[in-house]
């Protein structure tokens, strides 16, 4: 008779595989911590990018509500002699300064009011990849935003024409915006300028000039 031979199957030691459970858990372990330290400044670059868009127009949103409340008015008192030469032009140094407090005012409390805002970043935005940047899966952010501003008001006089001359009244809005992530956060500077009067003056302009902040030549 011929004798059946059995096939021995190897069985694995179980403490053997016990042993390598540890190993491949370091391996995942350390995988992740790569692809984290990888991914983690590229979202906090992004964040903040948005961040910074946010704060813009949240400071321009509340220029342009208070100037819409407040309203351009006429920042400049012009003297002329009879025959319509102008011999003076005064700007008016107190209204420029309420409006520059109260639209200051605004911003500054705009700005600490926004709180936790969510960031959305694409995943692809993260791959360093242009063609893929601004697509695939919304990775969704939470940071907490709040800051500080400070308004500067200037006068400039710039040729508009033949016999003409452009006076405008500039705001400069200086915004410190404190940004936090998870595990981060930093500080950012904002700086925005704004328009709030054109005047066309007509006729040559005196070097008499009582102003805040030029002085006429």
């Amino acid at each position: 008779m011929k004798k059946v031979r059995r096939m021995r199957v190897k069985r694995r030691n179980p403490k053997k595989l016990l042993l390598m459970v540890p190993a491949v858990l370091m391996i995942v372990a350390t995988i992740f911590l790569l692809i984290d330290a990888k991914v983690r400044p590229m979202v906090r670059t992004l964040a903040v990018n948005q961040a910074k868009v946010l704060a813009v127009s949240a400071i321009d949103d509340e220029v342009a509500a208070m100037m819409a409340e407040i309203g351009e008015g006429d920042f400049l008192t012009i003297s002329r002699d009879g025959d319509g030469r102008v011999i003076s032009v005064e700007s008016d140094s107190v209204r420029m300064n309420q409006v520059k407090s109260q639209i200051n005012l605004a911003v500054t409390e705009r700005l600490q009011s926004m709180g936790e805002q969510e960031i959305v970043i694409p995943s692809g935005s993260l791959s360093g990849i242009a063609m893929l940047y601004g697509k695939g899966a919304e990775i969704h952010v939470t940071l907490t935003m709040t800051g500080h501003s400070t308004a500067n008001i200037t006068e400039d006089f710039t040729s508009g024409g033949i016999n003409q001359t452009l006076h405008r009244v500039l705001l400069n809005i200086s915004a410190e915006v404190y940004i936090a992530l998870p595990g981060y956060h930093q500080s950012e500077q904002i700086s925005t300028d704004f328009v709030l009067s054109q005047t066309v003056i007509v006729g040559t302009v005196p070097g008499v000039y009582a102003g805040i902040g030029s002085t006429l030549s």
